[in-house]
């Protein structure tokens, strides 16, 4: 790094350049960049689905082993990330993201590993190196040149790293978290992935279900978001009843990135903050979730005690109807859930398994 420092004399302005080590490189960087605000706080609480992905962050963010999320786009891989990050020992340190899709092409390699062919001894500061002492985040590992996986695999066995044109092992101390949308099973048995990388990253895997399977977060990801972008536009903003049943209806391919976009178009184009109904874009008045677990489609007329009975319903087919696990699932208590079981017409026992 190169600083510049003026020197004013009476016939101009001269300069000295001052040339600085890469560790004071990295402290400086870690200081301005590489810092996430998403907590678990941010995430609802009042959904069993959510709260069991928080568990699992949580768990994750305590060990020293790698972290694989996987699921669908727009999911929420990269907040889910950045939670556990900044739940974790090194919350303090540096946050580094990498689009793996930048780095299918080995050419790329020094920009990755770094390197030591340059005209400065110290070499080139590579991304796993702007990491140290923080998480590094892959996402899309299933992008990452072969070439390159080796050299992340020694990341996380050895904890070093071997730049290009080098005979030195520069020590690094990173939590890595990988993100992917694919199979990376399948992707071994073709050769197109590392098997040993694999099963390092294996080690500590959360699959973070589709939208469309975690339905009972939809009106706190649409209160909470109503509620930041009430402080960014400086308005009040509120959703009708009946418009937020639609959003809870929908298949919503796209995620929670589709719905936050969804609700950020309704926000800007809202008549006095209010959202309705009718305000909702023409798609959504097509689109029917269909639930992995059930097939059952919703009605377009559907309400929140539906959502309710279909959540039961649900629980009670995955756990064969045992109150107890039901109750877990749910995250109500078992008097609750009885209560509700017998406003619903619901029967555990017509679901518990024959053997």
């Amino acid at each position: 790094m190169i600083t510049l420092k003026p020197i004013i004399e009476t016939q101009g302005t001269s300069f000295i350049l001052l040339l600085h080590p890469v560790e004071q490189m990295r402290q400086l960087m870690t200081s301005q960049l590489g810092k996430v605000s998403h907590t678990f706080a941010h995430m609802p609480q009042d959904d069993p689905q959510t709260r069991r992905l928080i568990h699992f962050g949580r768990q994750a963010a305590r060990s020293s082993f790698p972290v694989l999320l996987c699921g669908e786009e727009g999911v929420g891989k990269a907040l889910l990330s950045q939670a556990i990050h900044n739940e974790s020992e090194r919350a303090a340190g540096p946050y580094i993201a990498v689009n793996c899709e930048l780095y299918g092409d080995a050419a790329l390699a020094e920009e990755f590993i770094g390197g030591d062919r340059t005209d400065n001894e110290n070499g080139r500061l590579s991304r796993l190196e702007l990491a140290h002492g923080g998480t590094l985040f892959l996402e899309k590992i299933e992008y990452l040149a072969v070439e390159l996986q080796s050299a992340l695999l020694q990341v996380i066995k050895q904890g070093v790293i071997t730049r290009l044109d080098a005979r030195r092992l520069i020590p690094i101390d990173v939590k890595v978290i990988a993100t992917t949308t694919a199979d990376l099973a399948m992707l071994v048995e073709q050769n197109r992935f590392s098997r040993q990388l694999y099963y390092a990253l294996h080690a500590f895997e959360i699959t973070i279900p589709p939208l469309r399977m975690r339905r009972g977060s939809i009106p706190a990801l649409v209160n909470n978001k109503l509620r930041s972008l009430e402080k960014r536009f400086s308005t009040r903003l509120k959703i009708d009843d009946d418009a937020l049943a639609r959003l809870v209806s929908c298949a919503w391919p796209g995620n929670d990135f589709e719905l936050y976009s969804v609700i950020e178009n309704l926000a800007l184009s809202s008549d006095n903050g209010r959202i309705r109904v009718s305000d909702l874009p023409e798609h959504l008045f097509t689109e029917q979730a269909t639930d992995d677990v059930s097939a059952t489609r919703l009605s377009t007329s559907l309400s929140f005690a539906e959502v309710e009975k279909e959540a039961i319903i649900n629980a009670a087919q995955v756990t064969g109807g045992r109150i107890q696990e039901m109750s877990a699932l749910l995250g109500i208590g078992r008097t609750t859930l009885w209560r509700k079981m017998k406003q619903h017409g619901i029967d555990a026992g017509q679901f518990k398994r024959r053997v």
